[in-house]
């Protein structure tokens, strides 16, 4: 994936031949950047990236003056900026933790980290040090993502605070919201909250304001005496688990609320409609499109899905 900095509309979504990326930096000259080794293939990248910002030019920028788009543009890039960012790096904490337990599992498998002790073993290498400290960066920066999607929120007039509030807070806030007309995201929080938010919420608290911390990997001995690692839990998910449990969450509210957000500036008959996952293009899996509201086209309404595909 290559983009300009400055120009976030411009992305190349895979990286494409030297010469063909020469003479598009000759024709757009400026600073240029690999901002990641994969593709718009991938869901996240295709999702929160390609299609986010695609559904920025055709809904919030459509139709305004060249002068108001490029505010406009500006103000959208800058707000979205953040929760982007810090899903990002959520994102790599997560995959890290991943793979460091399947790496560790493989060369315990293999015989490349442990050697016999008697009838015993020992662990020649182990990564539950480099384990804890990224959970530690997962939890905080997908705290940062989730709460960093407030500001872009607010300039679309939608406050959704109470989410991060105590429960007399967050009932306070639902009730507005529902004062407001908006059941639909009042269910969507609700259900959030009960479902995932607050206890992610509560572990990265715990982490940051109680001293948690992540349990080291433990080795027990299979019948022939080879070690089999034991992961460590996360409110009781096998930490692996978790980490792809909380990465298909995060990932999937900020998409779910950005977009929601978009649809309110939408009139009818224009709506943001979900592609079904068997209909999106396997090069560039976007989830959501513009559209007109018609007697075989439904409008997306904004709902908590057990599979975000993002994971």
């Amino acid at each position: 994936m290559f983009h300009r900095p400055r120009n976030s509309r411009l992305h190349i979504p895979k990286a494409p031949p030297p010469q063909r990326l020469a003479d598009l930096q000759r024709q757009l000259p400026g600073n240029w950047e690999r901002i990641a080794d994969e593709g718009a293939s991938t869901p996240y990248w295709a999702r929160l990236w390609v299609g986010v910002l695609g559904l920025r030019d055709s809904v919030f920028l459509a139709g305004l003056p060249p002068a108001q788009r490029s505010a406009s543009e500006r103000v959208f890039d800058r707000l979205y900026g953040t929760p982007q960012a810090a899903s990002r790096s959520f994102r790599d904490a997560a995959r890290q933790v991943q793979a460091l337990v399947a790496r560790h599992a493989e060369q315990l498998k293999a015989g490349s980290n442990w050697h016999r002790v008697g009838a015993g073993f020992s662990i020649d290498c182990t990564v539950s040090s480099e384990l804890g400290n990224q959970v530690g960066s997962m939890l905080e920066r997908g705290h940062s993502a989730i709460k960093g999607t407030q500001p872009l929120l607010l300039h679309f007039g939608l406050d959704i605070g109470c989410l991060f509030a105590k429960d007399t807070a967050f009932a306070k806030g639902v009730a507005r919201l529902l004062s407001e007309k908006r059941p639909e995201l009042t269910e969507y929080l609700t259900s959030v909250r009960n479902g995932w938010s607050q206890q992610f919420i509560q572990r990265r608290d715990a982490l940051v304001h109680s001293g948690w911390n992540l349990e080291a990997i433990r080795h027990e001995s299979s019948p022939d005496g080879r070690p089999v690692m034991v992961e460590p839990t996360v409110d009781g998910l096998p930490v692996s688990v978790y980490a792809r449990w909380a990465l298909d969450h995060v990932l999937g509210f900020i998409e779910d609320i950005v977009v929601y957000a978009l649809s309110t500036r939408l009139e009818f008959p224009h709506i943001i409609r979900e592609i079904p996952p068997g209909e999106r293009n396997p090069d560039m899996p976007e989830r959501f499109v513009r559209d007109f509201k018609r007697p075989s086209v439904e409008p997306w309404r904004i709902r908590l899905l057990h599979d975000y595909g993002l994971s």
